[in-house]
C-alpha cells in the first residue's frame, strides 16, 4: 500500500510505489554507506536549502537508523525545544517553538527530523541527501518517467482532479504521461533549478558537499542555521 499523497502510476514491482517500468526497482536507490536516505532541496537554495520531504524516504533496518528515529519521537517528550528555540529555517521561520507546555516543531515530524540531525552528529554522518526526482517527485515539479509523484498540501478537491487527469492520461505500462493534454499535468514549477537531477548519478554530483559534510556551506546560504 503506498502512503497517502503518492501517485501509483504503473503495477508497482515488489511493492513499490513506482511511475517507472518494472525493471527499475526500489533497491537501485539503497547506498549502503547510508542508513536514511532523504530528498531535500540543494546548497544554494537559498533560505530554503536543506529543506527535506518526509513525505517518501528510504530506512534501512539498521541500529543507527533506528536510533535517529527514537531520537525524533523522543523530542515529543518534551515540554520545550531539546535543542533551544533559535535554529531557523526559510528565512524568519522557527523550527521549534514551545506552545502550552510542549515543544512544537515546524510541520511536525519533518521540523523534528531536522531538528535533529542539525544537533547529532552520528545521526547525519549516516544520513543522505539527493535530488527529489530521483525517488520522490514533488508536483507539480515532476517529468514523465519520475519514480512516484508525491502531492503534499493540495485541498481535497484540487487533489482529486490532478489524479483523475493523471489516470487519463498515463500510460501505466510505460510510466510515462501526456504532459500536453491537461494543463493540470504540468503546470509549472516554481523553483526548476532545486529539481534538476534525476537521476542517481547526477544527484550523487550534486549533493556530494551537503553530504560530505552534513550540511551546506555556510557561503550557500546568508541565514544557514542548522
Amino acid at each position: 500500500m503506498c502512503p497517502c499523497g503518492l501517485l501509483v502510476m504503473v503495477k508497482p514491482p515488489n511493492n513499490a510505489c513506482s511511475r517507472r517500468p518494472p525493471r527499475i526497482r526500489i533497491d537501485e536507490y539503497i547506498d549502503e554507506h547510508f542508513d536514511l536516505i532523504l530528498t531535500a532541496t540543494p546548497c544554494g537554495s537559498g533560505d530554503a536549502e536543506q529543506i527535506i520531504n518526509t513525505g517518501h524516504m528510504l530506512v534501512q533496518n539498521t541500529k543507527s537508523a533506528l536510533s535517529t528515529l527514537r531520537s525524533v519521537w523522543g523530542l515529543w517528550n518534551h515540554t520545550t525545544c531539546k535543542y533551544g528555540d533559535d535554529q531557523r529555517i526559510l528565512g524568519s521561520k522557527k523550527l521549534c517553538r514551545s506552545s502550552g507546555g510542549r515543544a512544537v516543531y515546524w510541520q511536525g515530524f519533518k521540523g523534528a527530523l531536522m531538528s535533529v540531525l542539525g544537533n547529532c552528529e552520528a545521526c547525519s554522518k549516516k544520513t543522505k541527501y539527493t535530488g527529489f526526482r530521483t525517488f520522490n517527485s514533488l508536483y507539480p515539479c515532476h517529468a514523465p518517467g519520475d519514480l512516484v509523484v508525491h502531492l503534499p498540501g493540495l485541498n481535497e478537491s484540487y487533489f482529486r482532479q490532478v489524479v483523475t487527469a493523471f489516470l487519463e492520461h498515463a500510460n501505466l505500462e510505460t510510466g510515462t504521461f501526456d504532459e500536453h493534454a491537461s494543463p493540470l499535468l504540468s503546470p509549472g514549477c516554481p523553483r526548476p533549478s532545486d529539481h534538476a537531477c534525476s537521476t542517481r548519478e547526477a544527484c550523487d554530483r550534486q549533493y556530494h558537499g551537503l553530504n560530505a559534510h552534513g550540511k551546506c556551506p555556510a557561503a550557500a546560504a546568508k541565514d544557514a542555521r542548522f
